[in-house]
């Protein structure tokens, strides 16, 4: 993978990070520089262009997904967009019936 260490004249080892899609030498200002979090291979700049940064199982974090990764993922990506749609319409269906319950129970704890 495009990731390995380099000794220099001074005592330090430093991260030099490549792309795997172009062996580009990747200059990154933060802490490292971005790789698709299922492949796990990184990207420069040209490379990570239009990569799906969330997917909506999951709505706290980013996930970023490289293109054949997303290529690979699109019928599951689409099963599980529905499936999310399933999973609130019976949240909502719950949550009316148990209100529903609740109003029962009120009403007839009032009579």
């Amino acid at each position: 993978m495009g990731h390995k260490l380099q000794k220099h004249n001074r005592p330090t080892t430093i991260s030099v990070y490549t792309c795997d899609w172009c062996s580009k030498v990747i200059r990154y200002a933060s802490i490292h520089p971005l790789s698709c979090d299922i492949c796990k291979r990184y990207a420069c700049d040209e490379h990570q262009k239009g990569w799906r940064d969330t997917i909506t199982t999951c709505d706290y974090c980013s996930i970023w997904i490289c293109h054949e990764c997303q290529n690979i993922g699109k019928p599951y990506i689409e099963a599980m967009e529905k499936l999310d749609l399933q999973i609130e319409h019976l949240r909502e269906e719950w949550h009316s019936k148990a209100r529903q319950a609740a109003e029962a129970a009120k009403e007839s704890k009032d009579e």
